[in-house]
């Protein structure tokens, strides 16, 4: 992680504690970890202005972030106490003062299933909950002592406003309907627990895929027949080659889970798949119906993924290369020029019956 998405990543953390509420048992104090989702520069390339005194330049990260919060307590009547106090804490904060400490936004996403722990000072127990709360935050990083100043920057613009960054061609957390905009496509040699089962959950507002379907072998090859969601085409949603492609994504199974891309047909297409069980991440492709490895690069034997974690999922494709980054963090590369063509994306999952995928965008290159 970079300086200043670690700095940031500190002070936000700092904020959250000291937003919690106080409890005098040490047993029995909220827990916290916060995870970034994704990280982004303010401003200019991070550069926001010049600081007058000390004179220097002001430097800006935007993060989102899953803050994991375990409210704790003697039992269960007053862990609902606790659960409430936490969550009161975080989302009914008054909004003035968290916009000057550079939180923009708070949110509750997920309430966890209750459990129990020993605590950590003897023999007594107590029960717990975890909470996971998505914040939006922007620290902004003045300067500690004089130094120079940026007078120019470099940015390489087209300033006769021919070009553009280009627009989404779709971004958006999934709702009640969105399975309508995809196909689902159950691959030939995937004939165990067939068929698959991709479904909308509208409590957790997210897309589903709770069956074990998958073919070939758990080991690391790039034969790894599944089943996909693949995003239909429309007037507004051509086909594209070279693109970025960002989901968040979780699985509770530890098997595999990921995405597809240029795909032209069932037999033709890329993907990456990460398996946490076997601990691998893998960039391969299917040409006239038979998988294959890349020309160059695309496998990870050193790590998968952790089950019940949600990954910011980025993929970026660019004529031969592929690039995956998961919460902000290049995990993944490889290169290969069979399929130079454009084409449909969407997920996959092979043997992975608790997969979960809560949005999509879809940027053309």
């Amino acid at each position: 992680m970079v300086t200043g998405a670690r700095e940031a990543l500190n002070v936000l953390s700092g904020v959250v504690q000291s937003l919690l509420p106080v409890v005098a048992d040490p047993d029995l104090r909220p827990s916290l970890l916060v995870n970034p989702v994704r990280v982004t520069p303010t401003g200019l390339g991070g550069y926001i202005g010049v600081h007058p005194d000390p004179r220097g330049g002001i430097y800006g990260t935007r993060l989102e972030a899953a803050a994991i919060v375990v409210a704790k307590a003697a039992d269960e009547s007053s862990l609902n106490i606790a659960v409430q106090a936490v969550t009161q804490a975080l989302v009914a904060a008054d909004p003035a003062e968290m916009r000057r400490r550079g939180v923009l936004r708070v949110s509750l996403e997920n309430v966890g299933q209750r459990s129990e722990a020993q605590s950590a000072s003897g023999p007594r127990s107590h029960v717990a909950r975890e909470l996971t709360f998505r914040i939006v935050y922007e620290h902004v990083r003045l300067p500690r002592e004089a130094e120079g100043t940026i007078n120019e920057i470099a940015l390489e613009l087209d300033l006769s406003g021919t070009r553009r960054q280009p627009e989404p061609l779709l971004d958006t957390t999934f709702v009640q309907g969105s399975l309508a905009w995809f196909d689902v496509v159950d691959d030939p040699a995937a004939t165990r627990s067939r068929p698959s089962d991709w479904r909308y959950n509208p409590v957790e507002q997210r897309i589903e895929q709770l069956s074990n379907i998958r073919g070939g072998q758990s080991r690391p090859d790039p034969e790894k027949p599944g089943t996909y969601l693949v995003l239909r085409t429309d007037e507004s949603r051509h086909p594209v080659q070279d693109l970025v492609l960002e989901t968040t994504l979780r699985a509770d199974d530890d098997d595999g889970i990921g995405l597809v891309f240029r795909w032209q047909d069932v037999n033709n297409f890329y993907f990456f798949l990460m398996d946490g069980g076997r601990g691998y991440r893998l960039f391969a492709k299917k040409v006239e119906g038979a998988f294959q490895r890349l020309a160059d690069g695309g496998l990870d034997v050193t790590r998968g993924f952790i089950a019940g974690r949600r990954y910011r999922t980025q993929l970026v494709a660019n004529g031969d290369r592929f690039l995956l980054y998961l919460d902000g963090e290049l995990a993944l590369q490889g290169q290969d020029a069979s399929i130079l063509r454009a084409g449909r994306v969407g997920f996959m999952c092979r043997g992975n019956n608790a997969a979960y995928f809560y949005d999509i965008k879809l940027v053309p290159r």
